[in-house]
Formats: C-alpha cells, sequence, structure tokens
C-alpha cells in the first residue's frame, strides 16, 4: 500500500512536466502536419514499425516477422534502423565483420538472422540520408522497413505499423515523464496497423474484444476495425535446453516474459539484468565470469549474445552461453489477414521494374 502511495504522488509530482512535454511534442506534430517540417515519401514500398512508448514493446521480434514476409515475397528488403546504442555515427552497411559497438544490437542481430538471403542492413541516425543512400546501392532493396521509426517523421512511410505492449497499452499510460510514453496517444491516429504486442498465449476473445474497444475509443478518425485494423501477438520461444538452473543475462527493455517462460520450465534463475542496450563494462565481465562458475548454463537473449560476444570471454564461459530465439505468433488465426494487409500495400506500392 506504501509503495502504491508513493506511486501516486511521485506521478502527481510529475504530471506538469508532462504536460509541458505533450505541449513540445503536439507542436512538433503539427508543424508535420501542416507542412511546416518537411515529409519526404520515396518512390518504393516503406513499411514503418515503431511505438507510442519508450521501449520494451517488442520492436525487433517484430520487424523481423515482417521482413520474414517480405522474403517469403521475393522481395529484396533493407531493415533501416538508427542503431541506438552504438559508438558511430553516420551511414553504416552492416557485413560479417560489424560489431554492436558499430552498429548496435538490434540491427546487427537481424543481420545475423537473414544475411544469406535477399536482405541488407543499414543504420543512420538521419532516415532521409539512410534511405538515399540505400536506393544508391547497386542492388537497391525493393522494400524498406524503418525500425523504430514512429516519431521519426521525416521520412514517411506507407505502411505504418504501430506496437503496444498488452501489458500497459498506450490508451491506459502518461506520457513521460509521468509514465512512458514519448507523445500524446492521440498520435496513433498516425497508424496504419495496431498490433497489441506480448498477449498472454490463451488471450479469450471477451479480452480481445475489450482491449479492441478501448483502443478505438482513442481513435475518433477510425470508428472500426475495418478501417483500423488491430491484430494481437504473442511471444514464442523454441525448447528450452533441459536444466535445473541456470544464469540468465539480459539487457532488455522488458525481460519479464523471458523469465516467467524459463520458471515455467522449472528453472531456478539468478538473473543479472542490465539497462536495454548496456555496454557491458570490464567489471560486468569479471562479475559474469564469477557468476558463471556456479551455473551449468548460461541463457540470453539473441539480442544480448551480440553485445556480450565483445566481452572476449574465457572458452569454458562461452560454451555455457545458449541465446534463446523468440519468435512472434499472431493470435486468433488472423496472420494471414496480416500477411495480406503489408502484401496488398507492397504490391501496390512497389516500381514497375525490380533491379535484379
Amino acid at each position: 500500500m506504501y509503495s502504491s502511495l508513493s506511486h501516486q504522488i511521485l506521478h502527481a509530482v510529475l504530471l506538469p512536466l508532462a504536460w509541458c512535454y505533450d505541449g513540445v511534442t503536439r507542436i512538433r506534430n503539427w508543424a508535420f502536419d501542416h507542412g511546416y517540417l518537411p515529409t519526404l515519401k520515396f518512390d518504393l514500398p516503406i513499411i514503418g514499425v515503431g511505438n507510442l512508448a519508450v521501449g520494451g514493446t517488442g520492436k525487433t521480434p517484430h520487424a523481423q516477422w515482417i521482413v520474414e514476409q517480405l522474403l517469403e515475397m521475393n522481395k529484396r528488403v533493407a531493415v533501416l534502423s538508427r542503431g541506438y546504442g552504438r559508438k558511430t555515427r553516420g551511414f553504416r552497411l552492416l557485413t560479417f565483420t560489424s560489431t554492436a559497438d558499430e552498429v548496435g544490437d538490434e540491427p546487427l542481430q537481424l543481420f545475423r538472422r537473414f544475411a544469406q538471403r535477399n536482405f541488407i542492413a543499414a543504420v543512420c541516425e538521419k532516415r532521409v540520408l539512410g534511405v538515399k543512400r540505400l536506393l544508391q546501392l547497386e542492388y537497391p532493396p525493393e522494400v524498406i522497413v524503418l525500425d523504430d521509426s514512429f516519431q521519426h517523421r521525416y521520412v514517411s512511410p506507407g505502411l505504418n505499423i504501430l506496437l503496444t505492449d498488452f501489458a500497459k497499452t498506450y490508451d491506459e499510460d502518461s506520457l513521460l515523464p509521468a509514465g512512458r510514453l514519448r507523445e500524446n496517444a492521440k498520435g496513433a491516429s498516425r497508424a496504419d496497423v495496431i498490433i497489441v504486442t506480448k498477449c498472454p498465449q490463451h488471450l479469450s476473445t471477451a479480452q480481445q474484444t475489450a482491449k479492441i474497444t478501448a483502443l478505438l475509443a482513442a481513435h475518433p478518425l477510425h470508428p472500426s476495425t475495418e478501417e483500423l485494423p488491430i491484430f494481437f501477438t504473442t511471444i514464442g520461444y523454441p525448447p528450452i535446453l533441459a536444466t535445473k538452473e541456470a544464469l540468465l543475462i539480459t539487457g532488455i527493455a522488458n525481460p519479464r516474459p523471458l523469465v516467467e517462460h524459463l520458471q515455467r520450465q522449472g528453472i531456478t534463475l539468478k538473473h543479472l539484468a542490465f539497462a536495454d542496450h548496456h555496454h557491458f563494462s570490464t567489471a560486468d565481465r569479471a562479475h559474469i565470469i564469477a557468476c558463471a562458475a556456479h551455473y551449468p548454463t548460461l541463457f540470453t537473449t539473441e539480442k544480448d549474445f551480440v553485445r556480450l560476444e565483445q566481452l572476449n570471454l574465457p572458452e569454458n564461459v562461452r560454451q555455457k552461453i545458449k541465446p534463446i530465439p523468440i519468435t512472434v505468433q499472431v493470435l486468433f488465426e488472423q496472420s494471414e489477414a496480416l500477411r495480406q494487409i503489408i502484401q496488398r500495400y507492397v504490391s501496390s506500392n512497389s516500381r514497375n521494374c525490380s533491379v535484379d
């Protein structure tokens, strides 16, 4: 009760700052909407994937799912990201020698997943420049997926996909710093598709209907799901190595679903939880090595694994590390419906001639 009261008091104290932040973001969006800030459209399909909240909605696995659908359509696909957490600047095309420090952990994770296919990954903090550089390649992409692009409005995606976490969808949240929203929830009106992520695997139709009703209430311009498609997804994991206890190392915004999944397998965990995109230090390395000595298995995420590689851990520790891949599963047998929305958009906006 004391904790709840403290949270309420803190929220009330931060609300005036949130109102100021709201004013700034509203002015910025108004400037984009009325042409005072430039928004560029490009002559190829561009799919934006983003959210209203800071971190934790599952952008990377959903971008991965979208890329998979596009590759199955025989499209040459590029993902363009800012490369959050990298120690470099400017445009960089990912290669097999790229490191997380150079390009960021999430782009590197995607590149490694699809590098053997018709796929390009690049980072650039200026998205307009990034798109232009991609189109100058000898074999330019046929489709570009913009990762974490909802507030980066200088490029106008033709299909804007907004993600929101089931545990606290944007209609239930508050603006920074009182909550986690980067802009007012009304900004969701720019979305062409909404995906409610990280849902319980056995979400009921009653829960689905209630959530749709709440989200549509924030969209006076979209009175029905025919105009605003809303999908629900959950996170899937592969079979886990049988073990009684393990060390879990994470540096992600919301490790809760992974922790709960491993605990459901009957695994006793020691969890080393770092901040999202954490840069592991020499002290972190020593701590990980010391903890690893007491556990037969070290679980981590694919995103964290590409950063842990840079620590040059001893061989006996590296052999224990088991990165856990995750997959997105679309609930209520709506996977094909979401795929068709993407396919229709790409087909109707593709150039007449592909570059082969």
